[in-house]
């Protein structure tokens, strides 16, 4: 039977989260028993690199040289090419440092296992607008642009992929992305490859985003749940720098996960209004 591995990436400031919220609900939740668990490393202190060891997660070194979102792609890539992770037949590559599970998530390994698997925003933003111009050449930015302006945005925090797959989509964001010291362009790019090879787009439980989900966030005892009463597989409180996440004290476990009522509710009009501006725009559009 082929092996799978969950692939990560952090730095010492959100060790300690990756240690007691994000792999901790892992092993609690998610049926391991055929999948590894990888963490590049770009500055864990010795202590979390120590913890993670003893917990079975294997470290490989990244490397301090582009932004860390880009870089993190350019080094999974690399590392499923040498020999000792050859074995590995699909990848869930994941953010670190603002994810929880909350239900086992192991049989996405065995859907549509030889295209992408992936989630998509539910309220939609001008995404591509703001980071396609000026992230690419302006031949590569027209043609991605032209490509994916109609498509709804893939979320980049949770995607499932045949390993041949992925180490594609890390050659081309190496490729295509000129700058790779700016945040966003990355995502552009999983969008263009995951659009390009095929996707099954998944239900929102498996990357519930809590500031996008088009329904309102229900909240209880610190767990997530999702409109229909069931709880969310994978949580992510996403946001760019921590204080625009709709979540306080994110982890799981007692005592944790608090919501940001007034963040959280100005931002979920704020994306409404977009998704609602940008629903005119297509209606209008030629």
């Amino acid at each position: 039977m082929h092996k799978h591995i969950i692939i990560t990436a952090s730095d010492k400031t959100y060790g300690d989260f990756l240690i007691n919220g994000w792999l901790h609900s892992l092993k609690k939740n998610v049926d391991l028993s055929n999948t590894d668990i990888l963490v590049i490393d770009f500055g864990l202190s010795t202590q979390q690199v120590t913890t993670l060891i003893k917990k079975g997660v294997m470290i490989e070194k990244g490397t301090i040289k582009n932004h860390i979102v880009i870089q993190r792609f350019l080094d999974a890539g690399r590392i499923l090419q040498l020999s000792q992770y050859s074995h590995y037949s699909q990848i869930l590559f994941i953010d670190g440092g603002d994810i929880i599970f909350q239900k086992d998530i192991s049989s996405v390994f065995e859907q549509t296992p030889h295209i992408f698997r992936a989630v998509t925003l539910e309220l939609e933003m001008f995404f591509y607008d703001v980071h396609v111009r000026g992230k690419f050449e302006e031949k590569q930015g027209k043609m991605i642009w032209e490509f994916l302006k109609d498509k709804p945005v893939i979320n980049a925090g949770v995607i499932f992929a045949p390993r041949g797959l992925f180490i594609h989509l890390c050659d081309e964001i190496r490729r295509l992305i000129s700058s790779k010291e700016q945040w966003g362009s990355d995502q552009v790019v999983v969008n263009y490859v995951l659009y390009k090879k095929g996707v099954t787009l998944l239900p929102a439980t498996y990357n519930y985003i809590i500031n996008t989900a088009k329904e309102q966030c229900i909240l209880r005892n610190g767990l997530f749940f999702t409109n229909d009463g069931k709880k969310a597989a994978i949580v992510h409180n996403a946001g760019r720098f921590n204080f625009m996440r709709s979540i306080d004290n994110f982890g799981y476990g007692k005592g944790r996960n608090k919501l940001r009522g007034f963040l959280y509710h100005i931002k979920r009009i704020f994306f409404i209004v977009l998704d609602a501006v940008k629903a005119v725009a297509k209606s209008h559009s030629p």
